[in-house]
């Protein structure tokens, strides 16, 4: 819908003293504002079920269903804000900065990955090497966050980008 005169000074009405997403969320019809919601309550619900699948699985579910959500309550609008602040915390509170604990974390990805590796390739359940496979994914990924490897990585791609 273009945007006409009439349209601009209402919003600029609505604006005095509250935000535009204030105002805009005003505008919104109530079946449109039920049918997002329902919609972002099902991604989620999606996320939970598709969570232990190899790769991303239901991060970017959630992070859909949570952004939909989002878009029509405060609280979910705080919530990502939250995530988003304290997203980086959580590997450091993960990955512990101790020697030992950093060997710790090794050991036991190079286990989970020689033990995926072998059910992956001795069983004939296809139920088995989707889960073990899943389980490869996880142990590389812890392997890669320990030790600020992929920090070092990211770093590393920047400065060539750079160059």
């Amino acid at each position: 819908m273009p945007l006409t005169t009439d349209l601009i000074k209402y919003i600029d009405m609505q604006l005095e003293h509250k935000d535009i997403k204030k105002a805009l969320h005003k505008e919104r019809s109530l079946p449109k504002k039920i049918g997002v919601d329902i919609l972002g309550v099902l991604l989620i619900i999606a996320s939970g079920l598709v969570g232990w699948l190899p790769g991303p699985g239901g991060i970017p579910l959630f992070l859909g269903g949570l952004a939909l959500l989002a878009s029509n309550h405060e609280w979910a609008e705080r919530l990502i804000n939250s995530l988003g602040h304290h997203g980086n915390r959580l590997s450091e509170i993960i990955f512990s900065e101790k020697p030992r604990v950093q060997l710790i974390f090794d050991i036991i990805s190079f286990l989970l990955f020689t033990l995926s590796c072998y059910v992956i390739s001795t069983t004939q359940s296809t139920f088995f090497k989707v889960l073990f496979s899943g389980l490869m994914f996880t142990s590389i990924w812890l392997f890669i966050g320990n030790r600020k490897r992929l920090q070092r990585i990211s770093r590393q791609i920047r400065q060539k980008r750079q160059k």
